[in-house]
């Protein structure tokens, strides 16, 4: 992906300022300063803020990866420790929306349909 079409992207998070079109070592840098159990980092698509890829340290350290693309209704999450595979996903996700043949970034994960569970919340006990 060049330059003019990473302005098309913004990575925002807990506690942080807006980058326009960030490098690898930006969406990196801001992996590492997540504050554990609430750190979330977005990567948004500016021409559809509907799609987006982002990531939430959870309290036991695992960062949580959920994509939200093409359709709206579908989410999909999956789970790691690294975060060199969740920057991967991110530049992977960025390309792919400019060429679709560059999908395979998705292969590395094994990815849950987490749809569901947006739309029809679990009813409070």
């Amino acid at each position: 992906m060049d330059r003019t079409q990473a302005q098309r992207f913004k990575l925002h998070g807990t506690h942080r300022g807006i980058i326009r079109g960030p490098s690898r070592d930006d969406v990196l840098g801001r992996l590492e300063t997540l504050p554990r159990g609430d750190g979330v980092l977005i990567l948004q698509n500016l021409d559809h803020p509907d799609r987006y890829i982002q990531v939430l340290l959870q309290g036991d350290g695992l960062l949580r990866l959920e994509v939200r693309d093409n359709d709206p209704l579908r989410h999909l999450m999956t789970r790691t420790l690294s975060r060199d595979r969740v920057t991967d996903a991110f530049e992977g996700w960025a390309s792919e929306l400019h060429d679709p043949t560059h999908d395979q970034w998705r292969d590395v994960f094994h990815w849950e349909d987490i749809s569901d569970e947006l739309l029809d919340p679990p009813a409070d006990s």
